[in-house]
């Protein structure tokens, strides 16, 4: 199974289902996803994206669309897993990578 990540860069949380798993896209966080889930939920791969951003809610006629289709693009889809990132779930929880030198115990000298 191929995986894309997505970083969602809007400046607002959004959450989507797809095949009744629920994804939470945080602001500036990065979630892996399968392909074909970031094909349904954003278009990935696709060249007519109208018809996400009318299920997505964005847009609701022809006036809304460039709004609809510019919040899509704030949406970053890559294939490569982005460096020094947080990265969630597929479930949309998100375990930070650990400080270096966090969870070291330290020597006391007994009195």
């Amino acid at each position: 199974m191929s995986v894309v990540y997505v970083i969602n860069r809007s400046g607002t949380d959004h959450a989507d289902s797809y095949g009744g798993v629920r994804y939470e896209f945080r602001r500036d966080r990065v979630v892996e996803l399968p392909t074909h889930v970031a094909t349904e939920l954003f278009g990935y791969g696709q060249r007519d994206k109208e018809q996400f951003v009318v299920r997505l809610g964005w847009s609701k006629d022809s006036n809304d669309m460039p709004q609809a289709l510019q919040r899509l693009d704030q949406f970053h889809i890559s294939e490569e897993q982005p460096k020094d990132r947080y990265l969630a779930s597929a479930v949309g929880e998100v375990t930070p990578f650990p400080d270096a030198g966090r969870g070291r115990k330290a020597a006391y000298k007994a009195a």
